[in-house]
C-alpha cells in the first residue's frame, strides 16, 4: 500500500554552532533512504528553532550519554521530509530521519515522530459518504402531497446498486427524527423556496415526512450520497455480513 505526502518530523539538539553541520548530515540521510521504500517528495533545507522545554532537556540528557560536552548550551530545532512510503511503514526509514545508524554515536541527539493523516472534512449535514462495501443507507425526505412517493425515492437511489429496499413509511410527531432530522430540512427548504430555489411551491412544513431504507452494494470511487436536487437526508452504516 502506497502512503502518499507522509511528513516526518525529527527533532534535535545542537549546539548553535554546529546547526548547519545538522542540516548539511540531515540532507545526506534523507539522500540514503532506499528508493525501493520511500520517495522523498519535500524535505526542509533549514530547520528552525522550536519551544519545547520537555523534550529539550530529555534530550539534552541523552546528549551526555552520547559524550557531547556543555549540553546546557544545545538548542532545539526541528526539521522534516515528506515521503510517499512504497510499502508501508518501515524502521528503516525512520532510522535514515536520526543523524546516526542505531549503533553509532549520534552528533544530534534526536526524536522522529510522524505527524497523522489530516482528517477528511465531514460531510454536509444529511450527506452520506459511501466507499466500497455494503451498506444500509437510511433516507429520510420531504414529499410534496401532491408527489408519488415511490418516484421521489426513485429519484433519490438514482445510479446506485440498490439490492433491497423496505416499504416507505412516514414519520410522525412522536418519532425524534420528526424534529432532529426534518426539522433542518424544513427550515433549509423554505428558505430556498422564500429565494425562489426549492423544489415545488407547497409549504414545506405541510409535506410528508417519509423514510425509506436500502441495502447499496458500491464499489469504485467513494460517492456522497444527496438529495439530488430534492430535500433529503441521508445516513449509512456499513454491513459487516450480507
Amino acid at each position: 500500500m502506497v502512503d502518499h505526502g507522509v511528513v516526518f518530523l525529527t527533532r534535535f539538539v545542537c549546539a548553535p554552532e554546529k546547526l548547519a553541520e545538522a542540516e548539511s548530515l540531515y540532507r545526506r540521510r534523507v539522500s540514503g533512504i532506499d528508493p525501493r521504500l520511500a520517495v522523498v517528495e519535500a524535505s526542509d533545507d533549514h530547520a528552525l528553532p522550536i519551544d519545547d522545554d520537555a523534550l529539550l532537556w530529555e534530550l539534552r540528557d541523552t546528549a551526555l550519554y552520547e559524550g557531547i560536552a556543555d549540553v546546557e548550551k544545545l538548542g532545539l530545532h526541528q526539521i522534516s521530509s515528506r515521503l510517499r512510503l512504497l510499502a508501508g511503514e518501515d524502521d528503516r526509514i525512520t532510522d535514515q530521519l536520526f543523524f546516526s545508524d542505531p549503533a553509532a554515536a549520534d552528533p544530534f541527539p534526536a526524536e522522529v515522530t510522524r505527524l497523522p493523516a489530516p482528517k477528511p472534512a465531514p460531510p454536509a449535514a444529511g450527506v452520506a459518504l459511501l466507499d466500497e462495501g455494503v451498506w444500509s443507507v437510511t433516507v429520510h425526505a420531504l414529499v410534496p402531497q401532491a408527489a408519488k412517493a415511490e418516484d421521489v425515492f426513485h429519484d433519490l437511489r438514482a445510479g446506485l446498486d440498490v439490492v433491497a429496499a423496505s416499504e416507505i413509511t412516514e414519520v410522525g410527531p412522536e418519532d425524534s427524527d420528526y424534529g432532529r432530522v426534518f426539522g433542518p430540512l424544513v427550515v433549509a427548504e423554505t428558505r430556498a423556496l422564500l429565494a425562489g430555489e426549492g423544489v415545488g411551491q407547497d409549504y414545506p412544513a405541510g409535506r410528508l415526512r417519509l423514510t425509506q431504507r436500502w441495502v447499496v452494494r458500491h464499489s469504485g470511487l467513494i460517492r456522497a450520497l444527496g438529495g439530488n436536487g430534492r430535500p433529503a437526508a441521508f445516513t449509512a452504516e456499513r454491513l459487516t455480513v450480507f
